[in-house]
Formats: C-alpha cells, structure tokens, sequence
C-alpha cells in the first residue's frame, strides 16, 4: 500500500487524471494509463520515458544494485554531500515549507540530512533500485517521514502546488526536454515555494574532462558536434548513463524565465562542490588540480534558483 501523504498528492503523469489504487497497481480514472506497484512504491512513468531513455534503466538499476547502504554516521565527514546540504539548507531557511522533494535522489544521503531536521522528504528518481536502497537505509536510520516515488520530472505525477521546494542535483541535463522538465518542476511547487538546479557549465573542464561521461554542450555547432562524436564515432561508448548536456548560465535562466518563474527571484552561481579527481592517482596533482578547477574558465558546476 501507499502511503496516504504521498497517495493524495499524486496523478496520472500522462494526463494529469487522478488515479486510484487497486491491488498493485494504480488506475487513471480519466485515461487508459495503468501503473504498477513495486513493493509499495509507485512506478508512474509514462509510456514517453520508456521509448526515450528505456535502455539504460537496466544500467542504472544494475548499478543501485551493486551500492552499499551509506553509513549515516560518516555523512557529515563526506565533501561533496556536505556541499549540496549546505546549499539547500540555506534556501530552505530562506523559503521555509513542511515538505522537501529531491528529483534524483540516488542513494538518499540528502535526503536523510533534510528528513534528520525535521522535514517531510520525497525522494524521486527513475530508478526503482535506487529507492528501494534509500529506502531501506532510511528506515534503520530512523527516518519516518520519507516517502518514494520512480517519476520523470518531465512527467511529473505530482498535484500541482503540492511541494514546497525541490532539489535537483545533476539531473536537468540528462533528457532533451529541458524546458518540459523546468516547467513541470514549477507546476508542482507550491506559490513561494523554491526549485534549485545543479548542472554541469560550459567551460574547458566540460568540454574536455567531462567527455568521458559524453558530455555535450548546449550550444549551436557545438551540441551537434559533440553528439556526432559521442553516438555516431564512438558509439555511446563514454555515454553510460545516457545523455548529459552542459549549459551556460543564461541559457538556463531563460528556461526558468519561459516558465513562469519570479525573474527577480532567478539567480544563479558557482556551485561550491568538492571534487574528487579520480581521473589522477597522485594526491598532490589532485590538489592541485581542485585548486585549478576554481577558476571559471575549469569550474564544472553551477545551480541556478526560482521562486513560483
């Protein structure tokens, strides 16, 4: 069964329809969609995400799989979850709300932060393995209020003005659909609510370290350059995880801007992110590297936020 907090915000992702629950699964009483339940967690994903990016959720789900529960007890020593709580936690205090939804969570260490303090969270991702991980982990950690979700964002199955903030850390530039995506993240907040995006920035770092994860520029020329390489030369071969974009930072303020957001209340930076520099053995080269990393012409990450 779901639970009912998280069952009475939820619709058809397809058409918005509401839905109600029979055995597994979940039925729209306004169009055909029907939706299983994967051990009490809804899988409302749209026929749409399944002909787009059906072919590495096997990887992604494969790679949960493989994951170890993370120790509660080391978080508050881990770098690069330190960096995205800190952020969030700030705008939170800033637009304050009883509910807090990260649109992919991953393994859930935010999450148990952001349910540590007290707050309502919703994790959401594509994978079910992923949830089914933080979810468990959660739960020994004492953390009742967390609910879980397997939706796109560009098909968000959520009510609108049912979330008052949300957190995408490195997840808006994995599909084409960018301005679906924004859009949708914006009907669902709550008026006054906040959505706060990382993403990979158009710099040397992405157009060059970052093609080893099949990087490719928002940028005419450039973007059908990279794609050329990546899907037709190399075959997807450094593309594991399927598509992932760099945009520059007014390229995705004009996304938030087309869809609806306060223009005062959009406002973008560096994101402060540690990075870990596997690519070097040497500790030496790798501090050095993060030292040049924070130059803006190497710096790999920026947020931008809106407010509805």
């Amino acid at each position: 069964m779901i639970e009912k907090y998280l069952m009475d915000m939820l619709v058809c992702p397809r058409c918005k329809g509401a839905l109600t629950q029979e055995n597994e699964k979940l039925l729209c009483g306004t169009c055909p969609s029907s939706y299983e339940i994967d051990d009490g967690i809804p899988v409302l994903l749209p026929e749409a995400t399944y002909r787009d990016i059906g072919e590495i959720l096997p990887a992604w789900n494969e790679q949960w799989s493989k994951t170890k529960e993370p120790d509660p007890s080391h978080l508050e020593s881990e770098p690069d979850i330190i960096s995205a709580y800190e952020h969030v936690k700030k705008y939170h205090s800033m637009y304050p709300s009883d509910n807090f939804l990260e649109a992919g969570c991953g393994s859930g260490r935010l999450l148990y932060l952001m349910g540590k303090s007290g707050v309502k969270v919703i994790g959401m991702d594509l994978s079910v393995g992923a949830l089914k991980l933080t979810r468990a982990w959660l739960k020994k950690a004492g953390i009742k209020e967390a609910y879980f979700l397997c939706a796109d964002m560009r098909y968000m199955p959520v009510k609108e003005s049912s979330i008052g903030m949300i957190y995408g850390g490195g997840s808006i530039e994995h599909f084409e659909e960018t301005q679906l995506g924004i859009n949708e993240l914006r009907r669902v907040l709550r008026p006054g609510g906040v959505l706060t995006l990382t993403y990979p920035v158009i710099s040397l770092a992405t157009l060059t370290y970052r093609q080893l994860f099949g990087n490719i520029p928002e940028l005419p020329v450039l973007k059908q350059f990279y794609k050329f390489m990546h899907v037709n030369i190399l075959k997807k071969r450094f593309m594991r995880f399927g598509l992932e974009k760099s945009f520059l930072i007014p390229t995705m303020e004009n996304y938030f801007k087309k869809a609806g957001f306060d223009k005062k209340s959009i406002k973008s930076a560096y994101f402060e992110t540690y990075l870990d520099m596997t690519f070097f053995k040497s500790e030496s080269v790798k501090n050095f590297m993060r030292k040049l990393a924070k130059n803006p012409l190497f710096w790999p990450m920026v947020f931008t936020n809106g407010v509805k």
